[in-house]
C-alpha cells in the first residue's frame, strides 16, 4: 500500500478530539480549549477526565512502548491536577512526559509522576504556592477548608521533593518554600539542576 493510501485512511480525529492517538500511544494534556467558562479554564475537571479515561486506554493496549504525554499548560485545579498526577502514577506501562512550550503550577506537579521527564529547548516551568478560592461561608466550613488547603500544601511540597531529593539531597523544605512564595520561573537546565525534570529535547 502507497503511503499516500495510508494517509487517506489516517484518522486525526480521536488526537485533536479528545487528545490520545492509540497508534503512537501519544495523550496531550493542555488547558482547557473548548470552555467559554472564565472558572473553567485550565486544567478543570473535564480536562483531568478526558486525561484519566485516555491514560487507561493507553495503558490497556498491548504495545509495550511507553506511554508519551505532552504537555502545554498554565496549570489548572489542584484537586484536578493531583487526580492526573495519581493516574499517571498508576500506570503499569512507562511514562514520558514533553514540555512544548509551558508546564506551570500545578502542571509541574504532574510531570513529576512521568518516569521521563523532557523539556523542549525554550520551554518554561514555574512554581509558586497558588491562590485559595475561599467564598464567604459559615466560619466553621472556612475553617475547616483552611484546615485541608495546609494539608494540601504540604502535600504538593512533597511530590517536588521527592524528586528534587533524587538529585539534590541536602536541598530542603524551607529553600522550596522560599521559591513557592512567588512565582519561581525555571528555563529548561535550571529546572533539570534543580531536580524537576530530567533531559531537553
Amino acid at each position: 500500500m502507497s503511503k499516500d493510501a495510508d494517509d487517506d485512511k489516517l484518522d486525526v480525529a480521536p488526537f485533536f478530539d479528545y487528545g490520545i492517538d492509540i497508534h503512537t500511544k501519544t495523550m496531550y494534556l493542555g488547558d482547557d480549549e473548548g470552555s467559554d467558562d472564565d472558572d473553567d479554564e485550565g486544567l478543570s475537571i473535564r480536562v483531568a477526565s478526558r486525561a484519566i479515561k485516555g491514560l487507561h486506554v493507553l495503558d490497556h493496549l498491548e504495545n509495550p512502548d511507553p506511554i508519551t504525554i505532552i504537555v502545554n499548560t498554565a496549570g489548572g485545579e489542584e484537586m484536578q491536577c493531583l487526580a492526573i498526577y495519581d493516574a499517571i502514577k498508576e500506570c503499569t506501562h512507562q511514562t514520558f512526559i514533553k514540555v512544548l512550550g509551558q508546564c506551570l503550577s500545578g502542571g509541574v506537579w504532574i510531570l513529576q509522576a512521568a518516569s521521563k521527564r523532557l523539556l523542549s529547548a525554550n520551554s518554561r516551568l514555574m512554581i509558586h504556592a497558588g491562590t485559595w478560592g475561599l467564598s464567604e461561608d459559615h466560619p466553621a466550613i472556612v475553617k475547616t477548608w483552611v484546615k485541608q488547603y495546609e494539608k494540601d500544601e504540604e502535600l504538593s511540597e512533597n511530590i517536588l521533593l521527592e524528586r528534587i531529593w533524587e538529585k539534590q539531597p541536602d536541598f530542603t523544605r524551607d529553600q522550596l518554600r522560599e521559591m513557592l512564595r512567588f512565582d519561581t520561573i525555571f528555563t529548561p537546565q535550571e529546572a533539570i539542576d534543580l531536580g524537576l525534570a530530567d533531559e531537553i529535547i
